[in-house]
């Protein structure tokens, strides 16, 4: 347990499992990392972060903007559909379609990705304080038509602003997910 607090996260354990240079300069790699975290009320939430890093002007290594969490449950899924991919076998999963343009209008870059501290974080319910980015779709959308109807309650107007403002991260998590 290393017990860094970043945000509302207690994060008990983290550990690298790959790096892979990238980059002509050597100054950008790619991690695979494991994270365990606690919540502020208790719960463990678990991870798999795969992101680019970048070489500072100082040396510290930054997380990059290009990443993908994925939940526990979703990586045997995604390693076995790249272990076919790279036995280049008939089964090897195809390409999929180009994905049908959204009917809600694109995230700001502020909102697709953000450094983990700074992470999108559920305003309320039972995952209340846990990163967007770890939710399930169901989640999200409960968390999307519950914001909707807050914003719509005209005994709740003086959280509006707020409440636009996390209705807004959790539709650009879903979009970012694929999700319309």
């Amino acid at each position: 347990m290393n017990g860094n607090v970043r945000g509302d996260l207690e994060i008990l354990e983290e550990r690298t499992m790959l790096e892979l240079p990238r980059g002509r300069d050597g100054r950008e790699v790619l991690r695979l990392r494991f994270v365990c975290a606690k919540t502020s009320e208790g719960k463990e939430v678990a991870w798999h972060d795969i992101r680019e890093f970048f070489q500072g002007d100082d040396g510290q290594w930054l997380p990059g903007k290009k990443g993908i969490v994925l939940r526990g449950k979703e990586l045997r899924p995604v390693a076995d559909a790249l272990a076919k991919a790279c036995t280049g076998s008939p089964s090897a999963p195809r390409p999929l379609a180009p994905p049908t343009p959204p009917t809600t209008p694109a995230p700001s870059p502020a909102v697709q990705r953000r450094a983990p501290e700074d992470e999108p974080r559920a305003p309320f319910g039972r995952q209340k304080g846990d990163p967007l980015a770890v939710l399930e779709m169901k989640d999200l959308r409960w968390l999307e038509g519950a914001l909707e109807r807050s914003i719509q309650d005209p005994e709740k107007t003086r959280w509006r602003a707020k409440n636009e403002k996390d209705l807004a991260s959790v539709r650009g998590e879903i979009s970012s997910r694929g999700g319309f």
